[in-house]
């Protein structure tokens, strides 16, 4: 909705736009919260904030070991648990609990010479920081200048949100 009274005009079509409703138009539908209204009192917004990248090697580390006979190998680990492992070298991943991660700069690397007794190729693993946050979903009161019930005008619609 638009959010400045003394630039922008609201119509009825924007109403509809933003909170839904069908034509005619009443201005009864629009009260906040109103029993089958369209304007809500609140709604659930996604938050999250991301930690800081740190590196603990096998317990807060990503590593991708080359030269694997499948191709890159990653194994992500936070907390000293695995959180994704597998093939490729992702720079993303989520993982249990709504947990989403984030590879960050190149930490180190080591090198492992080739096993020929045991049939294993060389391959070297690089080790890089990580850093996660956790997707939570938070209710936020909206509208509060839209009334629930007595006189409402087009002006009170200004900054309105169904999102």
């Amino acid at each position: 909705m638009p959010t400045n009274s003394l630039t922008q005009s609201i119509s009825f079509a924007q109403l509809q736009n933003e909170f839904g409703g069908s034509d005619p138009v009443g201005m009864a539908e629009y009260y906040r919260g109103a029993g089958a209204g369209y304007v809500p009192w609140a709604v659930s917004r996604r938050i999250a904030s991301w930690t800081q990248y740190s590196f603990n090697l096998g317990v807060q580390s990503v590593s991708q070991t080359t030269n694997s006979q499948y191709g890159p190998i990653e194994v992500w680990h936070f907390n000293s648990g695995i959180v994704h492992q597998g093939l490729g070298a992702s720079s993303a991943v989520t993982g249990p609990n709504y947990w989403s991660y984030q590879r960050g700069n190149y930490h180190s690397q080591v090198a492992t010479p080739a096993d020929t007794k045991n049939n294993v190729p060389a391959y070297v693993t690089y080790y890089y920081q990580i850093k996660r946050y956790q997707h939570n979903w938070q209710s936020v009161d909206v509208n509060h200048n839209i009334p629930s019930s007595g006189t409402i005008s087009m002006s009170q619609f200004y900054g309105g949100t169904d999102d």
